[in-house]
């Protein structure tokens, strides 16, 4: 954890600047669905430097865009780290190009803080610190807000185009979906170019599906919405947090559309009593169960009681975490 102030404050010219990067696939083929991981990532680090940056150090951001593609991924980190002096990415948008420096984080020991969590190397890799769930646990959400709803018969729709997209499929299709109380009764495997999607729309409608799970970029739900609404099916309407978009709330097609998150919704800003008091026992209550209870999480996902508990660095011990990282490269 790293100390910062929880009152606007000045950052101390005099203390060496934290570089940091972030990295993500903004202008490759998943764009529409990370694109907001920029603008957060400016907003991040200008609310840490208006509230004293760093134990007073300022914090300096620097981004790239991978371009979806591993190899330009690699170059980036190596290239940030290297050259810019990068001690650490957050929030990274990578879910077609995380491979591609994976090694490279282990190799230099630099972390990477957060972000898309739509590969299981988040859960594998050593510097990779994931603020979230797995993809099972997603997959496994969507199940059980479908069967929460009374729509017990679920379709998935998934690309090809990513291995994310067929994770969605395997989960959904695995014994331990049955348990949430909805059944998967249709799959279809689809192309983020694919211009329309009637075929595999009618094929849901006539399997009964009663919600459709959409493992795909924003546009291509909105395609597929308009290909079964032509159909006059209206299913609920499924997806993950990270692919829905600003553009699915002005899509009438897509009305209802709901999603599993795999970050837990702490208030961190509200300081009344009610509903820090409920959170905290909401996480008491989390913590008290065993992976295997905890909505099917998997048995590598780090739960809460899991998770080690360590004090806030100290000022001293920050800058020293700071200058130690500078001075190892």
């Amino acid at each position: 954890m790293l100390a910062t102030s929880a009152t606007p404050g000045a950052v101390d010219p005099a203390k060496a600047p934290v570089i940091l990067g972030h990295i993500g696939e903004y202008s490759g083929v998943v764009g529409a669905a990370v694109g907001s991981g920029l603008p957060a990532a400016g907003v991040t680090v200008r609310w840490l430097n208006d509230h004293g940056g760093l134990n007073g150090h300022p914090v300096k951001l620097i981004t790239g865009d991978s371009q979806s593609d591993p190899s330009r991924y690699a170059a980036l980190v190596k290239q940030m780290v290297e050259r810019d002096r990068v001690i650490a990415f957050f929030g990274n948008q990578v879910p077609l190009s995380a491979q591609g420096a994976a090694q490279y984080l282990v190799d230099h020991g630099i972390p990477a803080i957060g972000g898309d969590l739509t590969q299981e190397l988040w859960f594998q890799n050593p510097m990779m610190f994931p603020q979230g769930a797995t993809l099972e646990t997603l997959a496994l959400g969507v199940m059980q807000i479908a069967a929460r709803q009374s729509k017990t018969k679920v379709a998935v729709f998934w690309c090809t185009e990513a291995d994310v997209c067929g994770k969605f499929n395997q989960y959904m299709s695995e014994s331990k979906a049955k348990a949430t109380g909805a059944d998967l009764v249709y799959s279809a495997q689809i192309s983020l170019a694919q211009p329309d999607f009637t075929s595999e729309c009618l094929q849901a409608k006539q399997r009964g599906a009663q919600a459709i799970m959409l493992a795909m970029d924003p546009n291509a739900q909105s395609r597929v919405a308009r290909s079964c609404t032509q159909q006059g099916y209206a299913p609920l309407w499924l997806g993950a947090s990270m692919a829905i978009a600003d553009v699915s709330k002005n899509d009438p097609n897509l009305n209802g559309l709901s999603g599993s998150v795999p970050i837990f919704p702490w208030p961190a800003a509200d300081t009344s009593s009610r509903p820090r008091a409920r959170t905290l026992a909401m996480v008491k209550q989390r913590s008290a169960l065993s992976p295997a209870t905890a909505g099917g999480a998997s048995p590598h996902e780090r739960t809460p009681a899991s998770l080690p508990v360590r004090r806030p660095f100290t000022p001293a011990e920050l800058d020293d975490q700071i200058f130690a990282r500078r001075e190892h490269r």
